[in-house]
């Protein structure tokens, strides 16, 4: 069984190296005002996520729109956004988020996105499916923080599901709203379009009412 923990692509080196490699270059292009800080499977869309966070307090939307725009000049294939608190420095009022969310996913054209991690990730899915001993479904996000495993699905709801423990490696499974997540990708594929961060895709919705 550990031997499966050791085949995930996310845990991988070579993963690693990359994001590395990334997040220098991403740093030294913002003189050191952007810092990564994690990254994140999503399997459902064949992506993985860098995010970061920002030294300095205060921060206007426009700024924010630069910094994502040199972040994704940066970033290979993957995507890139900034960690929540981020978002919160420029007033943004995070118990509006699903509320914009649904609004994302009904209005917002489904663009799409180019799915480079698509057979990794599906398989790295596949792996904790077997490890847990559950039935496989749609995986929205897979996130390691050092030896513990969270895995998200797709659901109608919000919700713990279950928790694992193999060989020291702690496996949490939680369920999350299938059209948020959607909606959020439909936002970040419009930021992307529009050239703007994804902030400001978020707020822009409220243009498309």
């Amino acid at each position: 069984m550990m031997m499966y923990m050791q085949e995930l692509f996310l845990r991988s080196a070579k993963l690693k190296e990359k994001i590395k490699r990334i997040s220098n270059r991403i740093e030294r292009e913002t003189f050191g005002l952007v810092s990564f800080e994690e990254y994140i499977g999503l399997p459902y869309y064949g992506q993985i996520i860098l995010r970061f966070d920002i030294k300095k307090e205060m921060l206007t939307l426009t700024e924010l729109d630069c910094l994502e725009k040199v972040m994704r000049s940066c970033a290979d294939d993957f995507l890139v956004d900034f960690m929540g608190d981020v978002y919160k420095k420029v007033g943004f009022n995070t118990d509006e988020l699903p509320a914009l969310l649904d609004k994302c996913q009904r209005l917002y054209p489904d663009l799409d996105l180019k799915k480079p991690y698509r057979d990794v990730l599906a398989k790295d899915a596949d792996i904790l499916f077997e490890i847990c001993g559950i039935d496989k479904r749609d995986v929205w996000e897979i996130q390691i923080d050092g030896n513990d495993i969270a895995m998200i699905l797709l659901d109608n709801g919000d919700r713990r599901y279950k928790s694992f423990e193999a060989q020291g490696v702690k496996i949490d499974i939680f369920l999350t709203k299938r059209s948020r997540c959607q909606g959020l990708m439909r936002a970040m594929a419009y930021a992307i379009k529009n050239d703007i961060s994804l902030i400001r895709a978020l707020l822009n919705i409220n243009d498309h009412i």
